[in-house]
């Protein structure tokens, strides 16, 4: 069971992180949407997950909560970007802000929404 898991979790972290990739190459000249988006999608499916058929299968948990949403979402870049900007420059604490704020606003509406999709 525990190499099966790894592999999920391994397939699935391997299309996140592809997926995060192409959001950095994509956004190339506005650098906080190349993690801003992909942890603000990434929050909205959790929330949505968190609610489906999803949260219930153990497989599927696996490959797509820790390894599409882990390697889709990155603490790392977010952390740089602040870290590069500053700390305390308007650019670090309005990304922290955005990051955090709708973050947490993006998994409640995917919470609301999928359970009032479901009842």
């Amino acid at each position: 069971m525990a190499l099966k898991s790894f592999l999920l979790v391994f397939l699935g972290g391997g299309v996140g992180s592809a997926l995060r990739f192409g959001f950095h190459l994509y956004f190339r000249e506005a650098t906080y949407l190349q993690t801003l988006l992909p942890n603000l999608i990434g929050c909205f499916l959790l929330g949505i997950f968190t609610q489906s058929f999803i949260a219930e299968q153990d497989s599927l948990k696996l490959m797509v909560v820790f390894g599409l949403l882990g390697g889709l979402t990155t603490f790392s870049g977010y952390v740089g970007f602040i870290g590069q900007s500053g700390f305390w420059t308007l650019d670090a604490v309005t990304y922290f802000l955005l990051n955090n704020i709708l973050g947490v606003v993006a998994f409640v509406v995917a919470l609301k929404a999928t359970s009032w999709l479901t009842n």
